[in-house]
């Protein structure tokens, strides 16, 4: 469908229609919206809009990230934002947006974009499939009760617990085979971050802890911290329970008087806004085991990701990746594959990956090649969308054998719920 309209950024004409109706859908106030403006990580170039007789109809924007993979910092535009006047939906106007965000992306080189959908509307997954994001993992969803243990003490953290949620932070991640780690120091900022402006609350959990490595009771009265949650205006924006291991004391779910039991402590120790909470999100890295199945849990895609461009993304990771099971190829013999990528919003690539006696090599049309490599190089044998060939990238790493620790310097948002 042809849409006849003028395409703007804020860089281009600061229309103050673009934040009134970001304001009018998520309901941010000004002083939110002046934070969004101002910070780094905001770029006018890539805020979008639609005119349509003066008046702006469809919006969408970018902040970008950093994640690391590999060894390598990646810098990710995150887009966010995407809405249409309801009266103007279901015209095409939002996937115009996102197609223009999707271009300008790709022409400043970005390699990869992302992208994080409404969980509760499983139609938004679908709707940005069809411009090429996928699902990078999915989080379970669990009753909010399921954080408690009998007994368990729950109080308000601070910047003084830096280092507890910290060290439950790292043991989580390294459990659940995630490769990044945090330093006190992010943990300081990300906790700051959730409290500035207000409206952002630290809860943390702990039992007592009467049993020693070996699980011998050795009495006392010690806690330990084993589950913390950080909200910002009653959303959790970051989750970490440890209950979900044997060695934590992973325990059947609590009986409905015991849940009667801890809503009146909330009430009584002054954390009200906690009974509100339904749902928490846990690691999807390993399954809830079958004697548990109980505790119902439901999966949804938390982070959606493109590619922008793929022939640079390959080179930086090349040696992440085996080509013969990339492939389907048998790894002991030789080939020779010449692979085009269709993508309907950037245009089409190709390349070729060469096996020859154990030594692999990647080059593209564009490389230092004879007039006669590159016209045989039109011949393809192996055609891909965008889309399977990130699914096909997304598994190999996945499955990439490694044991080293990346330190996150940032935020990232491949492996986890934060």
């Amino acid at each position: 469908m042809e849409i006849n309209m003028n395409i703007v950024n804020l860089k281009q004409y600061d229309h103050k229609g673009f934040f009134k109706l970001y304001q009018d859908t998520y309901g941010d106030p000004d002083h939110e919206v002046k934070l969004i403006r101002i910070t780094p990580t905001f770029n006018s170039e890539y805020a979008i809009y639609y005119m349509k007789n003066e008046n702006v109809v469809s919006i969408g924007a970018v902040r970008e990230k950093k994640i690391r993979i590999f060894t390598e910092i990646e810098k990710v535009p995150m887009i966010f934002g995407v809405v249409t006047l309801p009266e103007e939906r279901k015209k095409g106007y939002a996937g115009e947006v996102i197609k223009s965000i999707i271009q300008k992306l790709n022409s400043n080189h970005y390699d990869l974009a992302i992208i994080g959908p409404d969980p509760k509307n499983p139609k938004l997954i679908t709707y940005y499939h069809k411009f090429g994001f996928e699902p990078f993992n999915n989080r379970h969803l669990v009753p909010f009760y399921s954080l408690f243990k009998k007994n368990c003490n729950i109080r308000k953290g601070g910047l003084e617990d830096v280092k507890s949620i910290n060290q439950l932070f790292n043991d989580y991640a390294k459990i659940f085979k995630i490769a990044q780690y945090r330093d006190e120091s992010f943990t300081t900022y990300r906790i700051k971050e959730t409290f500035i402006s207000g409206g952002g609350e630290l809860f943390i959990f702990s039992f007592k802890n009467n049993k020693n490595e070996n699980n011998n009771n050795i009495g006392g009265n010690e806690y330990k911290d084993y589950a913390y949650i950080l909200i910002k205006h009653g959303h959790i924006i970051e989750c970490v329970n440890m209950l979900q291991l044997s060695n934590y004391g992973f325990t059947e779910p609590l009986e409905d008087e015991d849940v009667i039991v801890i809503q009146n402590t909330l009430k009584e120790k002054g954390f009200s806004e906690l009974l509100s909470i339904d749902m928490v999100p846990i690691a999807s890295a390993r399954p809830v085991k079958k004697e548990k199945e109980e505790v119902k849990y439901e999966d949804v895609p938390f982070t959606l990701i493109r590619l922008l461009n793929p022939i640079s993304f390959i080179q930086k990771y090349f040696k992440y990746l085996n080509w013969s099971t990339f492939f389907s190829t048998d790894y002991k013999t030789n080939f020779n594959l010449n692979v085009k990528v269709k993508d309907d919003i950037i245009g089409d690539c190709a390349f070729n990956v060469k096996r020859q006696n154990g030594h692999l090599t990647f080059s593209t049309n564009t490389d230092n090649v004879n007039e006669k490599e590159k016209i045989n190089f039109l011949s393809v044998d192996k055609e891909i969308t965008i889309s399977e060939l990130l699914q096909k990238l997304l598994h190999e790493f996945l499955d990439y054998k490694q044991n080293d620790s990346f330190l996150v310097n940032d935020q990232f948002y491949f492996s986890e719920n934060w």
